[in-house]
Formats: C-alpha cells, structure tokens, sequence
C-alpha cells in the first residue's frame, strides 16, 4: 500500500470513529491531521488576548471547546454526519490564529488581535482537504463553518435582515453554527461570556423565525421558485429561479415571485459569465478545451502575449482589464455564452465581472477549481508556463474562497475536471 493510501485509510477510520461519537482529543488530532495541516502545530505557541481568553493560548482554547462540545453532543439528536462536522470544525475553527494574530493598540491598550482568521482559515483548508475522503458536501460545509464562525453573533449585533441569515445558511446549515459558537463560547474564560451566550440565543430565535432552522434553504429556495414557473422550459426555469435566489441573496427582494418578475425578459435569451476560480495550475484551460470549447474565452493570459508579447509578463494590467472587459461587455451584448479564464482569486476581482454580466441581464456562474494541494503543485510544475513557486504560495494563502452568495450559481469542479455534486 502507498504512503498516500495509507494515509487516507488512517483518516477514513479516524474520521468514521469521530461519526460514531467517540472521543479525541487535541493531541490526536494534531497528530492525524498536521502532515495535511502543519499550522496546527502551532497553536501552542500563539498568545490570546487575556480579556478575551483569559484561559490562555489557541491550544488551550481549542481542547476547552472541543470538552464542550462533548457535554452538547449528547443532549440532541445530531446525525453521524452532523457529529462529526462539528468535531472538526471544532478542531479547525481556529486554525488561522498562528499566522493571523498581532498585537494591535485599541483604545490605548495594548491587545492581541487575529483580524481575518476565519476567512484565512477556510482558504487555508480548501486545498488541504479537499483529497479527505469525505463527501463534498461535507467539506463544503466544514469550510463554511470554519470561515464564518462568529458570523452569527455578528449577525444580531448589526441587526442584519432575513437575506442576511439565508446566505450563512448557504454556507452550513445554521443549527450546526449555533452549536459550534455555543461550544466556542463555553470553551473561553471571559468576563462578557453571559452576554456573548446571549447573542447566540437570539441568533438561534431568529433564524428559526425566518424559517432557515434546520433547512437547506438554497432547495427550499428554488423549489418554490420552479413551482411558480410551471408552463416554462427548463431553460426559463433555470435562469428565473437562480436569479431570484440571487436578488434574495443581495437583499433587493423578499419574495421569490419578485425575482422572477425582474428577470421575465431575459427568460429565453440572456448571455453567460462563467468565471473560472482557480489557482495556477488547478486545470482551468484543459476544463474549457474539454466542455467549454464552443464558447468565447477571455483569456488574460492570452491578452498579455497579445500586448506585451510575453504571457507571463505583468506589466500593462490596466490596458488588459480594460481590454478584456470591453471584449466582455461586446459578447454579453449579444448575448453569448463568455469564460474569463483568469485566477480570480478575490472578491474585489469577481465583483466588478458579476456587475458588468447582471447590467447586461446575463446570468453569472462561478466555476471553482477545488484540487488538491499537491495535484495543484504538480500540474503547476508540469505546464509549459508554470508560475514559480513563490508566486503559487503568494496565491494559496491570499486567495479568498467563493461564497454561494456572489453570483447565480457557484460550480465546484474537482482534481479530474469534473462537476462535484
């Protein structure tokens, strides 16, 4: 047997014992996970703030969340499933702290912040998890709670509406943030831990008001839409759903019937945006050579030989946005099907490309390359233009994950070019 198998033989029956409710603790964990993970091996040497975590460091702190969640486990009626994502993202929440905190001057004091690990902790795990032997929903939904885990306090704090609490529902179901949080809050030492306890009570009275309780409200979503479309082809009934889902998504609406008004002209004829995500090396040209290769592709890569004579030269990129975003605009215009075959990397990338396709009625797809870390450093090494190695870290630990919430639809193609269910 391979040292690759073995490996993910060890994991499959770890991760089997953690569904049966056994127990591990912090030691286990990282012993299992940090070939995969090696940030977890510094979580004992990375401070907290003694107000906030008074019980000390991110070790500490994260084997008093996991004995937490231990005493909730068995109080309710969680599936296998459901366990053992809250085990791991118990494990992982923090994962991001070691390279995330600093020390910060607030109001005159001196205090230790880790601003932004939870984004960075969800797309530090993307490539890392994604060859677990897990269903995708279930590292999809591992990622979301890890990435958005004090969103639900947040949540009640701002006083945000019903889209609000829909979109985290997109990202993991919200029962099982509640239970992470509930367990995260129990797991500190904290003079406000009442008050913060508090907050989640009321994100857990909300959410169930809005109806988004224990719902995979994406499908509730469209089915609903699809019901009010009956005399329809499936074409129509495709694009009217998911562009109601996403002027729900962006708060312009609070009715699937609305969505669907504002999109009745565009039904039968609309352009395209699928816009690639993907690291260098992910498979992104050989996806559109093989399914994509009827349609129009934006190539930045292409557009940098074409004005710089060298498609690995940086230099020009106002002169190619602008260049790429008025071919974009030419073929939404005529209502083609369009690929931007770029990195994409970031949300201030997409959004300016998802505004540009709604302005023109288009409907806007997200099509994320979900491959494991090693097949990417592989096939990076193996093209004929790879980047170098720097610039490949530079893009693993800047890039910022897509959320559902960001276009119409977000597609997950895997190492093999093929769509994840």
């Amino acid at each position: 047997m391979s040292r690759l198998n073995a490996q993910q033989q060890r994991l499959s029956q770890w991760f089997e014992r953690l569904a049966d409710g056994q127990h591990t603790n912090l030691l286990e964990a990282i012993e299992v996970l940090s070939d995969d993970l090696p940030w977890l091996r510094r979580l004992a040497d990375t401070p907290q703030d003694p107000q906030w975590h008074a019980e000390g460091n991110v070790f500490i702190h994260t084997q008093m969340v996991l004995d937490e969640l231990y005493k909730i486990l068995p109080t309710k009626a969680f599936t296998r499933e459901e366990t053992l994502l809250l085990v791991l993202a118990v494990i992982l929440h923090d994962i991001a702290k070691p390279e995330a905190t600093r020390n910060k001057e607030i109001n005159g004091i001196d205090r230790v912040v880790a601003s932004g690990h939870e984004e960075l902790g969800m797309a530090y795990l993307a490539p890392r998890v994604a060859h677990w032997p897990l269903p995708h929903r279930v590292k999809k939904h591992l990622l979301g709670l890890v990435g958005a885990h004090q969103k639900p306090k947040l949540l009640v704090v701002k006083d945000c509406a019903r889209h609000d609490y829909f979109n985290l529902a997109r990202q993991a179901p919200l029962h099982l943030f509640y239970y992470l949080e509930l367990a995260d809050m129990r797991g500190r030492i904290c003079d406000d831990l009442s008050a913060q306890v508090e907050l989640l009570e009321l994100f857990k009275l909300y959410a169930k008001d809005f109806g988004f309780w224990r719902s995979d409200v994406e499908d509730v979503w469209l089915k609903q839409a699809e019901q009010a479309l009956p005399m329809h082809n499936d074409k129509a009934k495709n694009y009217l759903s998911q562009h109601s889902l996403l002027c729900f998504s962006q708060g312009k609406i609070s009715q699937a019937e609305e969505g669907i008004a504002m999109g009745f002209g565009q039904r039968d004829s609309h352009g395209h945006l699928e816009i690639l995500v993907g690291i260098s090396g992910s498979g992104k040209s050989s996806w559109i050579s093989k399914h994509r290769a009827d349609c129009q592709a934006i190539s930045l890569d292409e557009l940098r030989q074409e004005i710089n004579g060298d498609r690995q030269d940086q230099s020009n990129f106002g002169s190619i946005i602008r260049e790429a975003k008025k071919r974009l605009k030419a073929a939404l215009a005529n209502g083609q099907h369009v690929i931007w075959d770029a990195t994409s990397l970031r949300l201030d990338f997409r959004t300016p490309l998802v505004d540009i396709a709604l302005a023109y009625k288009a409907k806007v797809s997200l099509i994320c390359f979900w491959v494991p870390l090693q097949q990417l450093q592989q096939q990076n090494a193996s093209r004929q233009y790879s980047v170098p190695n720097e610039v490949l870290q530079k893009q693993l630990y800047s890039w910022q994950w897509p959320l559902p919430s960001e276009a119409h639809e977000l597609i997950y193609v895997d190492g093999d070019g093929e769509t994840l269910p």
